[in-house]
């Protein structure tokens, strides 16, 4: 929280992070903490798969992996959360705790998510999805600008929703991805579906992406005879594109903010995220996008 203490966040309520220093929703898959109790680290043994997991925590002791990966984590202080990211062979895995170790953390996963408290057995913490399913009023259905101010952490397992606007299905909607498929993990990109047809995909990031603040900004007019999209990304636009125009079937309804009506939630915090009902211009979208 603001203080820079751990907090619990009841259900249903938005989990607002201050781990970057400015107030940001925090969005994340579901992940499960193995290790219990996650207060106080104690010498454990888990069974484990040939898939990546990271190790987090806080504190200024260590703990020693063996058995199905060898290594070590190293903490640096007691405010401070250490990561170790790694692929061990499948069977049991052996973390050997020496020091003052807290707060930890073993989930399958290429990075560390938040804190998962654990006491007698392991902990599942559910995917945020953030929904408004009667928003048609507030979309542009023919013309619009989508925004967000968003801290990206890096999406190299799957796709990563950052916002969708559809019609509660996967017929029609315009999206901004995260990740989009082997070879192009990590760009952010941007699709328009009319009709179950992907008319639309471009990209805005060329590259894998780091993690970081990115200010994004889509704008769109869609016409009977063309549809235009435009993607800006911190102060410079990225693309420029005309398509063939397929109408919605359906009006868009929805908004989702990091995820796609509960599927591939993403994985970052949004500081500010807003749609209008009009296209910005040029000038105005690299004002706004501008850190």
């Amino acid at each position: 929280n603001e203080s820079g203490a751990i907090v619990d966040v009841p259900a249903n309520i938005a989990r607002i992070d201050y781990s970057n220093g400015s107030p940001a929703i925090l969005v994340e898959p579901q992940r499960t903490n193995l290790l219990f109790p996650s207060d106080i680290a104690t010498t454990q043994v888990k069974a484990v798969t040939a898939v990546q997991y990271t190790l987090s925590f806080y504190g200024t002791g260590s703990v020693i992996l063996s058995g199905a990966y060898s290594g070590t984590l190293n903490g640096t202080g007691a405010n401070n959360r250490v990561t170790l990211s790694f692929t061990p062979t499948a069977g049991n895995l052996t973390l050997t705790v020496s020091g003052s170790v807290a707060n930890w953390q073993l989930e399958a996963g290429i990075n560390a998510t938040s804190l998962i408290k654990t006491v007698s057995g392991s902990v599942t913490r559910n995917a945020d999805v953030i929904s408004n399913t009667n928003a048609s009023t507030l979309i542009g259905q023919t013309e619009g600008t989508i925004f967000i101010d968003y801290n990206k952490i890096l999406a190299n397992d799957s796709i990563r929703n950052i916002i969708s606007i559809n019609d509660g299905s996967t017929k029609n909607l315009i999206e901004i991805w995260d990740g989009v498929s082997a070879g192009t993990l990590g760009r952010i990109v941007y699709i328009y579906f009319a009709n179950s047809l992907a008319k639309a995909t471009g990209f805005g990031q060329s590259t894998v992406s780091p993690s970081g603040r990115y200010k994004i900004c889509l704008t769109y007019i869609i016409t009977p005879s063309l549809v235009n999209f435009k993607i800006f990304i911190n102060g410079v636009k990225l693309d420029d594109r005309n398509f063939t125009y397929t109408a919605f079937s359906n009006p868009l309804t929805r908004i989702n903010i990091g995820n796609r009506n509960g599927t591939g939630v993403g994985h970052g915090g949004h500081y500010l995220d807003f749609i209008l009902k009009t296209k910005l211009t040029d000038a105005q979208a690299i004002q706004l996008t501008t850190l």
